[in-house]
């Protein structure tokens, strides 16, 4: 009777184990970071004298890839502008936008495919534009296709909490 009760908590436990890693499917949690950041005379420069800042990220699945970059803090900047690039190297652009995300704010939305890099760059429509942003960057249900921010916005938190896993670069790479 102990030995029997012994192989069930082994077996229990083993099939929490396996639930919890996922077991199945990709391994890898669709992308869904947020974060907080500074447009400043201290980031790279685009060829049209704006600053930038810019984020990496390879697609876990095929599906829609939301993208949102909105005025934040006390000093913020007036003119958010994304910009997203298939790969590394910066030479394909996918989509960009300046406006569609209500007022001066930044939406957009693309299809992406599964193990592709993109390369998101948060800039501003003007070069003289600095100050502070919130961006996120969501991979979403692949029924989920193109729309405005009022369509796909209602997991959108009011003010984002800073992922401190999600890195943005500032060194020029």
């Amino acid at each position: 009777m102990k030995r029997t009760c012994k192989w069930f908590l082994i077996a229990i436990v083993l099939m929490m184990l396996i639930a919890i890693a996922g077991c199945g499917g990709s391994g890898r949690d669709p992308i869904d970071v947020s974060g907080v950041a500074t447009i400043s005379s201290d980031d790279p420069v685009n060829s049209d004298g704006s600053y930038f800042d810019r984020y990496r990220f390879r697609a876990t699945r095929d599906g829609y890839v939301h993208i949102f970059m909105e005025t934040y803090g006390g000093t913020p900047v007036s003119d958010p502008y994304v910009i997203v690039f298939l790969g590394t190297s910066e030479d394909t652009i996918i989509e960009s936008d300046d406006d569609s995300g209500g007022g001066s704010n930044a939406y957009l939305s693309f299809y992406a495919e599964k193990g592709q890099t993109y390369t998101v760059k948060w800039t501003t429509y003007d070069a003289d534009d600095f100050g502070d942003y919130w961006w996120s960057v969501e991979e979403v249900d692949t029924s989920v296709p193109f729309g405005s921010p009022q369509q796909v916005g209602d997991n959108k938190p009011e003010k984002a909490p800073v992922d401190p896993k999600a890195k943005l670069s500032r060194d020029g790479n």
